[in-house]
């Protein structure tokens, strides 16, 4: 199986893209090829699905930030405008509102599925912050989420 590797070296601020073999999923890659070097401003970079674990980690401060983020071995960034603001979402899980906080922002690349330009999403207003919804644009059009069940020990959500 081939797959993508990314080499961050935090002292030079790059990222080394590399394309890798490997028999399966657990066996360490056989063959590795660099395929490009992103040469990253600042500290900080995300990359693919991890831009949602960024989101959840800030969704209560009230700040605009871009974030660099690699996608499919490209650099490009993501704005995410965290206003903290407070309201409800209601999903089908659930027969009662739940108290979110809602932030939006933008892609600047193309991530999985298409993933690109604008999105809006709604976290638990908790301290777990879990994701309850989003809307995203996708190459075909748009997508939206929404959490259909959870297994978080004790976690309940808001109201």
């Amino acid at each position: 199986m081939v797959g993508a590797y990314y080499r961050y070296d935090s002292t030079r601020s790059r990222c080394f893209v590399e394309e890798t073999w490997q028999t399966d999923l657990k066996s360490a890659p056989y063959k590795r090829t660099n395929l490009d070097t992103l040469y990253i401003k600042g500290s900080h970079v995300q990359d693919g699905l991890s831009i949602a674990y960024y989101a959840r980690e800030h969704v209560h401060d009230s700040r605009t930030v871009t974030v660099p983020t690699i996608a499919y071995g490209k650099l490009g960034s993501t704005t995410f405008r965290f206003a903290s603001t407070p309201g409800t979402q209601e999903i089908d899980a659930l027969d009662r509102p739940i108290h979110v906080v809602e932030f939006d922002g933008w892609l600047d690349l193309e991530g999985i599925f298409g993933l690109t330009g604008e999105f809006k999403g709604w976290f638990s207003d908790d301290s777990s912050a879990v994701p309850i919804k989003a809307e995203l644009k996708v190459i075909l059009g748009s997508v939206n989420v929404e959490l259909i069940q959870w297994h978080r020990k004790g976690w309940n959500p808001p109201s």
